[in-house]
This record gives structure tokens, C-alpha cells and sequence, in this order.
């Protein structure tokens, strides 16, 4: 795990040959000597050799590529150029929107409710009175974000996403009406300048000569966008409706700047603080992080053994690299 230069390697040694899935358990329990007010910065990346070949294991977040860890030259530079192949959450990146090298407008469908289902639309699957409840709550948005994201706030809460809540063509999903109101808050994108985030930073630097695969299937992502249940939405309707209040707005928007000095600093063990406390989060529950921990940890297996000749670099979300709220990581 990430430390102090002098206590533990960010690359640990070349002479430890383990086996990589021990190596990914043995991460959950590793204890870091840095904190939130580290004096270095440091990537989270850690090699691990297996006989003859050797793998690179980088914890990557949703950040601006420029308010993480370092990224150009050190152990993570190290772990691009000498790998021969990559693995992502996904093959391609859902940021990059590009026909040729992203994924185009495929996930743009998978923010809408089945045209199959029997309940299609917001309005259709909440009540009259939670509908009203939730427009008020979205409101305080504009009233409690911190200033970098009053604008942001502003724009969100005037968009058709808030206003078109109550019409009944209004298919957005609940679910991605909640990533929005987030992300309208979310210090760390409020401000969104166009920055390439750490993953798309990485696919850049790891170029196109070598190729990139992916742990997840895309349609992973578009499955959580679609998949809640009536009940569920109501659920998160209340939980939206309860939690979009001063203090609740305090609480995102602090947890995300948290994970700013999670990343740059390789602190591990703030990190499992912050994802405990964050568990009935929407964004958290959503994924089943456990359901979504076997199948990263089924994608590296499949990856070693299609690969027993070439040397891989892994690049996998840190909140599941760690045993959280009782789950298993990776």
C-alpha cells in the first residue's frame, strides 16, 4: 500500500512473488502510515511477480487527472510502459463520447426507463406528494452547495432534469436524476474545465500501440442506470428527499474533497473511513458493491490466465480494493 518512503513502497518488492488475487485480499488489511495531511504524494500502485511476469496494480477515482496523485513519471509512469497489456473497469471509457476511440452515444439510452416497463416515468413511480417532496428538496441544491458550485447548482436546478420531474414524459431515470444532482455539487467537477479525469489521463499516456481491455462488460454500467425496481426508486426518492438538506449537502460535498487527499496522499485507511460512512448511499448501494467486487475480481483471474505471457497493468477503482461496511474488496 501507499506510505512514507522510508515504511512501505508504493511498488513492493520485485522479490515477492504472490499470487496476484492473494495480493488484492492482502491490500484490504495493509495499515498506512500517511494521513490526510501527508508531506509527499504518492499513486496508489503496487507490482506484483508471479514467476517469470509481473503485474501492475493502479487504484484509480473519478477526479480531474490535475487534483490527484502524480501521474507523469514514478511508479505509476513505470507501470504504463512496462506492462503489455491493460485492464479497465470497461473497455472503453464511458467519459470519452468519441465514435472511434470512446463509446460513442451508446450509454446515452441507458439513462431512460425501458419503454418495456410497465412504470416508464418518474411521475409513474412515485406518488403526487413524494413527486412535490423531492422538487423542494432538489431546490436546496442551489441554497447549501459551496461556492465553487453555486453556479452549477443553480444551472441543475433550473435544467428540464428538475423542472419536467411531474410530466409523464419524463423518462429519465431516478437513479440518473440523483448522479446529476451530485455532480452539480461535487467540488471536485462543479467546475468542470474539460480536464481529462485520471482514467482517461491514463488511457492517453498507456496510448493506442498497446492494447486496453475491460474487467466489466459496458453494459454493467447501463444495467445500475436502469435497474431499480419501483420500490426502489421510492426508496431513493425518500432517501433523496431526507438527505438534500445543509447538512446532507455538507456531507457530499466534504466527502468528496476527502477523496482528493485520499488519492494524492495513498491513504487507504481514510479511504475505508469515508466509504463506511458513505454506505447507504445511493452510490454505493447501486453498484451491490460486493456483486461488483467478484466481478472485477473474476475479470483478473480471466485476464491472468488469457495472459500468461505478458506482463498487465490493472487499473481499478480504489473503493474496491478495500473491505468496507462488510464487504469484500477485490
Amino acid at each position: 500500500g501507499a506510505a512514507s518512503e522510508a515504511e512501505v513502497s508504493p511498488c513492493l518488492s520485485p522479490a515477492m512473488s504472490t499470487m496476484l488475487s492473494q495480493v488484492l485480499t492482502f491490500l484490504a488489511a495493509l495499515r498506512l502510515v500517511s494521513g490526510m495531511t501527508c508531506s509527499s504524494t504518492m499513486p496508489l500502485v503496487w507490482r506484483i511477480d508471479q514467476g517469470s511476469r509481473f503485474a501492475y496494480i493502479a487504484g484509480i477515482y473519478n477526479l480531474p487527472s490535475s487534483k490527484g496523485p502524480p501521474l507523469e513519471g514514478g511508479p505509476m509512469a513505470e507501470a504504463l510502459a512496462c506492462c503489455d497489456v491493460a485492464y479497465f473497469p470497461t473497455g472503453c471509457s464511458l467519459a470519452d463520447k468519441s465514435n472511434v476511440t470512446g463509446v460513442g452515444n451508446y450509454m446515452a439510452h441507458c439513462h431512460y426507463y425501458p419503454v418495456t416497463r410497465e412504470k416508464d416515468t418518474i411521475s409513474e413511480r412515485l406518488t403526487t406528494g413524494q413527486v412535490l417532496a423531492l422538487k423542494g428538496a432538489l431546490q436546496n441544491l442551489t441554497t447549501y452547495a459551496k461556492p465553487v458550485c453555486k453556479e452549477s447548482a443553480r444551472e441543475f436546478v433550473q435544467s428540464s432534469s428538475v423542472k419536467n420531474l411531474n410530466s409523464s414524459n419524463y423518462r429519465t431515470t431516478l437513479l440518473s436524476l440523483f448522479h446529476k444532482s451530485v455532480e452539480a455539487i461535487n467540488p471536485l467537477w462543479c467546475t468542470d474545465s474539460g480536464e481529462p479525469s485520471m482514467e482517461s489521463f491514463l488511457r492517453r499516456q498507456w496510448g493506442q500501440r498497446k492494447p486496453i481491455f475491460g474487467l466489466e462488460d459496458i453494459s454493467v454500467e447501463c444495467q445500475v442506470l436502469q435497474g431499480n425496481t419501483v420500490a426502489e426508486d421510492q426508496e431513493l426518492a425518500m432517501y433523496m428527499t431526507n438527505h438534500f438538506t445543509q447538512q446532507g449537502i455538507a456531507n457530499i460535498s466534504d466527502n468528496r474533497e476527502t477523496m482528493e487527499q485520499v488519492m494524492k496522499c495513498g491513504d487507504l485507511l481514510t479511504l475505508k473511513t469515508l466509504v463506511e460512512r458513505m454506505k447507504g448511499l445511493p452510490l454505493s448501494s447501486e453498484r451491490n458493491l460486493q456483486g461488483r467486487n467478484s466481478n472485477l475480481a473474476w475479470g483478473v483471474q480471466k485476464a491472468l490466465d488469457a495472459n500468461k505471457d505478458k506482463n498487465i497493468f490493472f487499473a481499478i477503482p480504489v473503493t474496491h480494493l478495500i473491505d468496507a461496511a462488510g464487504r469484500e474488496g477485490v
